[in-house]
C-alpha cells in the first residue's frame, strides 16, 4: 500500500511545484493587463516596451521575494520574529532592485517633514503614509522613504507567489473584503493596525 502511495505523492508534489513555478510567469501577465487598464486618458497608453517592463518588474518582484521568504522560512517556522528582516532586508532590497532596474531613479521631496527613521523600533513614532496606488510602481517607491510601515491589503494577496508569504512573515495587515463581512473585517483591520503601529 505504501509503495503505491509514494509514486502518487511524488507525482502530486511535482504537479504542485510545476503549477507554483508557472505562477511566477503567469501572474505577471495579469499585472500587465491591470497596469495597461490604468494607463488611460489623460495618460498615454502603455506601450509594448512598457508592458514588457511591467511583466519583468513583477516576475523579478515575485522571484526575489520568494527567495527572501525561503531564507527566512526556517526561522519563521521555529517561531522567531522575522518581521524586521522581512521588511527591512527583503522587501526594501527587492523594491530598490526592481525600481532601479525597471523604473529608474527615485526622488523623494519633503523627506524632512517625515518622522525620524525607526527601523530599530527605538524611536516609535506612528503615522500614516498613503500611497496613491495609481500604478504598481507605487508599491516599490514607497520603500524609498526608508521608514517602518505596515501595508493594509486585501486577503487575496497572500496567494501571490513569494509576495504573500513574505507579507505574512512581515506581519502586514490583511483585510477581507467580502460582501456582508466588511464591518467585522474593518474592526479587525483597525485592531491589527493599532497593534502593528505600537
Amino acid at each position: 500500500m505504501i509503495g503505491l502511495l509514494k509514486p502518487a505523492m511524488t507525482s502530486l508534489l511535482t504537479l504542485l511545484f510545476v503549477f507554483y513555478s508557472a505562477c511566477f510567469f503567469l501572474f505577471p501577465l495579469v499585472s500587465v493587463y491591470q497596469e495597461r487598464r490604468l494607463w488611460k486618458s489623460p495618460l498615454p497608453r502603455l506601450s509594448l516596451w512598457g508592458c514588457i517592463k511591467v511583466y519583468w518588474f513583477n516576475t523579478f518582484w515575485f522571484a526575489l521575494t520568494q527567495f527572501g521568504s525561503l531564507i527566512l522560512l526556517p526561522f519563521f517556522l521555529l517561531g522567531a520574529n522575522v518581521e524586521q528582516p522581512a521588511t527591512v532586508w527583503v522587501e526594501r532590497a527587492t523594491a530598490y532592485l526592481v525600481t532601479y532596474f525597471f523604473v529608474g531613479p527615485v526622488l523623494i521631496r519633503g523627506e524632512e517633514n517625515l518622522p525620524a527613521r525607526n527601523d530599530d523600533n527605538a524611536n516609535k513614532v506612528s503615522c500614516v503614509f498613503i500611497a496613491n496606488h495609481n500604478s504598481q510602481i507605487d508599491l516599490c517607491v514607497v520603500y524609498f522613504i526608508r521608514r517602518r510601515f505596515k501595508w493594509i491589503m486585501k486577503q487575496s494577496i497572500v496567494y501571490l507567489p513569494g509576495v504573500g508569504l513574505l507579507m505574512r512573515m512581515a506581519r502586514h495587515v490583511f483585510i477581507n473584503r467580502t460582501k456582508g463581512n466588511n464591518k467585522e473585517s474593518v474592526k479587525k483591520m483597525y485592531a491589527e493596525a493599532a497593534k502593528a503601529l505600537g
